[in-house]
């Protein structure tokens, strides 16, 4: 045999060792204290999204509101294309979210669309076809 075979095998059981304690703490092993949630806890509470915008056309005003949350407002000159970081209220998976667009009057039929991606759901997106001036209030549902 060649090396120090008995060496080995305790500088990989030392390795080893050093590599599982902390994961032994992260799972099983560990005292962490967990926090846990009140049974009488409100159904309202705020998830994080992503929301993004598309206009056809680029519109001389733009808003979306949740409850009494302005979430993003834009106006002349506003982008194509708009995204944002949001907090949204969820309340037993529905999110109500009102849209209002205005376009410039030499513009006729146009469409804006919607997407919303709250964190760890997936996407859904609402589109709003309008001429001149449009909004409309979209219940967004998740079920998890």
């Amino acid at each position: 045999m060649r090396g120090r075979p008995l060496l080995e095998v305790f500088i990989f059981v030392l390795v080893w060792g050093a590599l599982a304690l902390p994961l032994w703490r992260l799972t099983a092993g560990g005292h962490a204290e967990v926090a846990r949630q009140d049974e009488a806890a409100p159904a309202l509470s705020g998830v994080h999204a992503w929301a993004e915008l598309r206009f056809a056309h680029a519109p001389e005003m733009a808003r979306l509101v949740t409850g009494t949350n302005v979430l993003w407002e834009g106006r002349a000159p506003v982008a194509l294309r708009v995204g944002v970081d949001v907090q949204l209220p969820l309340n037993e998976g529905r999110i109500p979210v009102e849209i209002s667009v205005s376009w410039p009057a030499d513009v006729g039929q146009s469409v804006v669309e919607l997407t919303l991606e709250p964190d760890g759901l997936p996407a859904q997106s609402r589109r709003l076809w309008g001429n001149g001036q449009a909004g409309d209030l979209w219940e967004f549902q998740w079920t998890r």
